[in-house]
């Protein structure tokens, strides 16, 4: 796991005729994917599956085997304060309600109710066989499973009833709905003291989904169960709270829908569109988006996020306020009490603001962007934070470590301006010699990996006895310079000028020449006054 992060990015969302700030405002980073997440904003609690592999043997063939380590996390405001370890196999859902946490665990070939206090004591753990849903409220908590069994249990755990209502559930306050992927019946129920009263029962096809936002219900159906599990041909209705049908839509193929906390507004993600639909079933906009993971809804705004990480903010008019890039997988979103959550490798918890926050521009060639000690996104970059302190990391492979302790406040600018570093090796045949960078001494030969922040040089080699070697280098981010320094020893051939004396041969050859044509005479002379003396 990597350390916490607290930081805000912002993005202009518009509610009703005014509008705020939604920013990122902390997150966590997990090794594994999340599997299940729920909360406030304040309060997160996540869920981490066990590592699970397939084995082969000759008489059972191909299986699934995992190592019983699914995890649960609670957070307040960024912070772990609990976490329980070897629960079962797969969280399959996880529900907040104020100060408790219930759980739907599969262990095995069968599942478990936890009911766990915020402070990680565990209240209560009770068998339910193949469940795969969970709700806590304020006097219930409400389980379902993958047979169609609906549980109701008290704050205490006791079972006050057990009903086989439909596979699909989806609860909102003191009103449920249920829905059956096998007859597609529909229930909408409310839950008076510890009894039920049915509101209104609907016959549709095959039920993949049931939601309830506001005063609307929406129940996704298919015409067949091989449909249902391929998405196609998918039916889109929208009730009122009694039971009236406002509408019924077809899709060809369907990835997900989601209704708004209001009931005003649905998103319908298709594999190659993204609808926006009012409450009359009136198409608002679409667009053309393709890597769509999970949408969420709140007000008039759209969050939609994508697989490779990107989050995006629609409003009513399809405009595109701001995009945010988390750097990680994005699988899941949800909307709860004014926050958005997005969860893939980590989470990401949006809130809405009404003041402004400060704004870090980063200015750095292509690294990794790290606030208080995670991994946020890459260089360069403009981030938008909650007014504060912070520690800033820039990396890059080694070759960018740029650090910084930095203070905001609120509506502050800052600009940091990273350089990169780059790497000077330098060598010389003449061991031990000393290396000068920009007339400052930092080692003796071999020289080897030297950081420098990226720009221009001036290199100088020096040992006693030998002519200096100088050279200018540029330095760039990442790159190693190399430089090989030879010495040449002082007073040396190599060290002296190279005099060329082949321009004298001509002019000495002629003067030798002349030299002959007067000596010759002159000898002539001095042996005839020999002979002559010799005589006498």
């Amino acid at each position: 796991m990597k350390r916490l992060i607290l930081f805000l990015f912002s993005m202009l969302f518009f509610t009703g005729n005014s509008f705020a700030y939604l920013g990122f405002w902390w997150g966590y980073t997990f090794t594994r994917n999340v599997s299940g997440i729920s909360g406030n904003g304040s309060f997160v609690v996540v869920g981490i599956n066990a590592k699970c592999y397939y084995e082969s043997e000759v008489n059972r063939g191909m299986y699934e085997v995992c190592d019983g380590n699914a995890s649960v996390y609670f957070f307040r405001n960024g912070e772990i304060l609990w976490s329980k370890e070897m629960l079962g196999d797969f969280i399959l859902s996880i529900s907040y309600h104020n100060t408790t946490i219930a759980l739907a665990v599969q262990e095995n070939s069968t599942g478990y109710v936890y009911l766990i206090r915020n402070d990680g004591k565990i209240l209560w753990k009770k068998e339910c066989p193949w469940v795969n849903n969970v709700f806590v409220m304020r006097r219930y908590v409400i389980a379902g499973d993958s047979r169609g069994y609906v549980y109701l249990f008290n704050r205490e755990g006791r079972l006050l009833w057990k009903l086989k209502l439909g596979d699909r559930l989806f609860v909102n306050g003191e009103y449920m709905i249920t829905g059956s992927s096998s007859n597609g019946t529909v229930y909408f129920i409310r839950l008076i003291d510890d009894n039920t009263k049915m509101l209104w029962e609907y016959q549709t096809n095959y039920v993949y989904k049931v939601l309830i936002g506001g005063n609307s219900s929406l129940v996704v159906s298919f015409d067949t169960y091989q449909e249902l599990y391929f998405k196609k041909n998918a039916s889109i209705l929208l009730f009122s709270r009694n039971g009236t049908l406002f509408w019924k839509r077809k899709f060809r193929s369907l990835v997900d829908v989601e209704i708004s906390n209001n009931g005003k507004y649905i998103g319908v993600i298709t594999p190659s569109e993204l609808y926006f639909l009012n409450m009359n079933g009136k198409l608002l906009w679409s667009k053309n988006i393709k890597d769509i993971a999970d949408v969420s809804l709140f007000d008039k705004s759209l969050i939609v996020a994508t697989k490779r990480g990107k989050i995006y903010v629609f409003n009513e008019s399809g405009k595109r306020d701001l995009a945010f890039e988390t750097g990680k997988t994005i699988r899941h979103t949800i909307y709860v009490d004014n926050h958005v959550i997005a969860s893939g490798n980590g989470f990401y918890v949006f809130k809405a603001l009404s003041y402004e926050p400060s704004t870090l521009m980063i200015l750095a060639p292509y690294g990794e962007i790290h606030l208080n000690g995670t991994y946020i996104a890459d260089a360069p970059n403009n981030i938008t934070l909650v007014p504060g302190r912070y520690e800033v990391r820039v990396t890059r492979d080694g070759c960018i470590n740029h650090v910084e302790n930095i203070s905001l406040g609120s509506g502050e600018v800052k600009i940091v301006k990273i350089k990169g570093i780059g790497y000077l090796n330098v060598f010389s045949n003449v061991s031990n010699a000393e290396v000068y960078v920009n007339g400052t001494s930092v080692g003796i030969v071999p020289l080897l990996q030297y950081e420098l922040p990226e720009g221009k040089y001036y290199i100088e080699v020096v040992a006693k006895g030998y002519k200096n070697y100088t050279q200018e280098v540029l330095v760039a981010s990442c790159e190693h310079e190399v430089i090989n320094a030879t010495l040449y020893p002082l007073f040396s051939k190599n060290s002296e000028p190279k005099i060329d004396n082949t321009s004298n041969v001509p002019e000495m050859e002629s003067s030798i020449s002349n030299n002959l044509l007067f000596l010759v005479p002159l000898l002539v002379v001095v042996i005839l006054i020999i002979i002559l003396m010799h005589k006498r």
